[in-house]
C-alpha cells in the first residue's frame, strides 16, 4: 500500500504542506520519498498521514480525507486496517491527555496503554511509519528518550523528508544530553521544512536551557530576521533576560507579543506558553495583580500543548500564592 503525507494540522507547530513522489508497490517499499515540503502534494497514490494534535500522527485517505484504505487482509491488526487502527489509539491517547494532568499517574498510565498498543501493530507491520513515529512521540511524552530515540530512527528511515521527526529526534538527543546530536537534528528539521521556524526555535530553547545565552539570542534573532512577528521567539528572548534577571527587559519582550485582536478578542495563533513566562517575571518583579492576569490567561486553557509538559494543578496552586499576595 502507497502512502503520503498531507498538509500537516498541528497545534504547537506552525502548518506545514508536504509534496509527495508517487512510487511502486513491492515488498520492501510502502512508502514514498518525500523530496519537498511547502509544496502541495499533487497525487494521492493510495493513502495519506497528517500531523495531528499534540504532534501525533493519523491517517486518511487518499484525497487527505476520509478513512484510510483498508490494506490487505494480513496487515489488519485486531480487525482494523493499519491505518484505522493507529487512528483509534490515537484517538484515544489524545482525549486522555486533554483529561489528565501532566506528570501524574494518570497521565502515565494512558500513555503507557497507548504505547503498548502501538507496539502490537508494530508486530503485525515493523515498518509502518505511523506505528514506528507515534511510539517514539509517547516514549518522549512519558520521558524515556533513548527508547524514544530507537523509534524514531526507524521512522527517519521510512520517511527522512519529514522535519517533525528530526525535531524529536534532536529533542531525544538533548534530553539525553548529546549537544552535538541535538543541535545537528534541529539543524536538518529546518532545512527540512524552511518554511516552519518551530525547529529554530527549539535549538533555541536548547541553547537557553544549557546556559549558552549568545548562541540562543542569536538564534532567536535569526528567526525574527526571517519571521518578524514570531511570537516564539520573542518569548525566548524574553526568557533569555528573565534568566539573566533582567525582569523589566524581559517584560518588554513579553509585552511585545501581540495576543488580542483589534476587538479585544483573543487570538489563538501565538504560543500561550507566553503567560505563563510573563506571569512568573511580574511575580519576580512584585506585579502580582499582573501575575495572577497572567496566570488566568494560560489556565483558561487546559488544553493547550504547554500543558503536555507542565502540572495545571502546581499552576493553579502558583496563581493562587500570586492572589493572596496581590491581596496583601
Amino acid at each position: 500500500m502507497r502512502w503520503i503525507l498531507i498538509p500537516a494540522v498541528c497545534f504547537c507547530c506552525s502548518f506545514q504542506t508536504l509534496r509527495a513522489q508517487e512510487v511502486e508497490d513491492n515488498a520492501n517499499q510502502d512508502f514514498p520519498d518525500l523530496f519537498a515540503e511547502g509544496l502541495a502534494p499533487q497525487s494521492y497514490p493510495g493513502g495519506s498521514f497528517e500531523r495531528a494534535r499534540h504532534d501525533f500522527v493519523l491517517c486518511r485517505g487518499k484525497t487527505g480525507k476520509g478513512d484510510p484504505p483498508p490494506g490487505r487482509p494480513e496487515e489488519q491488526v485486531e480487525g482494523l486496517s493499519a491505518g484505522a487502527y493507529n487512528n483509534a489509539v490515537i484517538d484515544d491517547v489524545i482525549r486522555d491527555i486533554d483529561a489528565t494532568d501532566a506528570g501524574s499517574a494518570f497521565r502515565k498510565k494512558h500513555l503507557t496503554i497507548a504505547l503498548e498498543k502501538m507496539k502490537i501493530g508494530l508486530k503485525v507491520d515493523p515498518q509502518f511509519f505511523p506505528f514506528l513515529y507515534n511510539s517514539g512521540r509517547l516514549l518522549l511524552l512519558l520521558n524515556l528518550p533513548e527508547q524514544a530515540l530507537s523509534y524514531l530512527l526507524l521512522a527517519r528511515a521510512r520517511l527522512s523528508e519529514f522535519s517533525a521527526v528530526h525535531l524529536f529526534i534532536g529533542a531525544a538527543h538533548a534530553r539525553l544530553g548529546d549537544g552535538i546530536s541535538a543541535t545537528e537534528s534541529y539543524r536538518v528539521a529546518y532545512r527540512r521544512n524552511p518554511f516552519d521556524p518551530s525547529a529554530l526555535v527549539a535549538l533555541g530553547d536548547f541553547y537557553l536551557e544549557s546556559g549558552a545565552f549568545p548562541q540562543a539570542h542569536d538564534t532567536y534573532e535569526r528567526v525574527l530576521k526571517q519571521f518578524p512577528e514570531n511570537a516564539s521567539a520573542r518569548i525566548g528572548l524574553g526568557r533569555l533576560y528573565a534568566k539573566k534577571g533582567e525582569f523589566v527587559r524581559a517584560r518588554t519582550f513579553f509585552e511585545s507579543v501581540v495576543t488580542e485582536n483589534q476587538d479585544g478578542s483573543e487570538r489563538s495563533d501565538y504560543d500561550r506558553a507566553l503567560h505563563f513566562y510573563f506571569a512568573e517575571v511580574c511575580f519576580s518583579l512584585k506585579d502580582y495583580r499582573e501575575a495572577v492576569k497572567q496566570y488566568d490567561r494560560i489556565l483558561k486553557h487546559p488544553e493547550d500543548p504547554f500543558f503536555l509538559d507542565n502540572s495545571l494543578t502546581l499552576m493553579k496552586k502558583r496563581r493562587e500564592i500570586a492572589r493572596k499576595l496581590a491581596e496583601e
